[in-house]
C-alpha cells in the first residue's frame, strides 16, 4: 500500500490507484500518514481536521470519518489498516 500525499491524496495497492471517499476522509488518511507511528489523540485530529470550524459533535463527525475511511480500505482490499 502506498498513500501519496503531495498533490492529491491518493491510494494505491500493488501499484494500482484506488478510489476513496470524499475530502475529509482524503483529508484524514493523509494526517494518519503525515503520523505514522504516532498515537494522535481525539482532540489532536478534531484540531488538525476542523480547527475553529467545530461540528456541533466533533467526536461523533470523526468517527463517521474514521468509519468511512474503514469500509473505503476493506473496499480496496486494505483489512485492519487503521487499528483502534
Amino acid at each position: 500500500m502506498q498513500i501519496r500525499v503531495l498533490g492529491p491524496v491518493e491510494l494505491l495497492v500493488a501499484g494500482q490507484p484506488r478510489p476513496l471517499p470524499g475530502g475529509g476522509e482524503r483529508e484524514l488518511l493523509a494526517l494518519l500518514a503525515l503520523s505514522a507511528g504516532r498515537v494522535l489523540a481525539v482532540p489532536a485530529l478534531v484540531d488538525a481536521l476542523w480547527a475553529e470550524e467545530l461540528p456541533a459533535n466533533p467526536g461523533n463527525a470523526l468517527q463517521v470519518r474514521v468509519s468511512k475511511l474503514r469500509r473505503a480500505l476493506a473496499a480496496a482490499g486494505i483489512a485492519d489498516a487503521l487499528v483502534t
